[in-house]
């Protein structure tokens, strides 16, 4: 069976920004995109919308921030609502991913370079669309 091809976008979808990342067509590699500062809905859907078009985007995965139990939070239910918005918005498949402790992991992994206020929050939301995307690629070969 031939693996899918096609780039995936990740988003870690906060109140505040969205954190993005995108794969390469062959789905081999991750890289973060620019942080996305959250406007209205209009405004985050039209931005998704032409990076979604522009990269040829066949699935976008969410980051699920599921409680450590694996329940669903409040926040979890916002962003599965985003996810159904966006796909009828950019006629993209989505699908939501486990994204517990990705925040930490992204925090530990920023710590180093020195960054304070925004800068440093815009950073930690890259590094978790990221994660969140590298998680979901190394799940979907195995």
């Amino acid at each position: 069976m031939a693996k899918p091809e096609g780039r995936i976008l990740s988003l870690d979808v906060g109140q505040r920004r969205i954190g993005i990342a995108l794969t390469d067509e062959l789905r081999l590699t991750v890289r973060g995109l620019p942080t996305l500062t959250r406007r209205n809905r209009r405004t985050d859907f039209e931005v998704l919308g032409k990076l979604i078009a522009t990269n040829e985007v066949k699935l976008v995965v969410l980051g699920n921030p599921v409680q450590l139990s694996g329940e669903k939070s409040e926040q979890s239910v916002k962003v599965e609502r985003f996810a159904e918005r966006l796909e009828r918005y950019c006629g993209v498949e989505t699908r939501m991913w486990d994204e517990r402790l990705t925040s930490v992991e992204a925090e530990q992994l920023v710590r180093d370079r020195q960054l304070q206020g925004e800068e440093r929050a815009m950073a930690i939301d890259q590094v978790a669309a990221v994660l969140i995307l590298e998680s979901y690629l190394e799940n979907d070969r195995t």
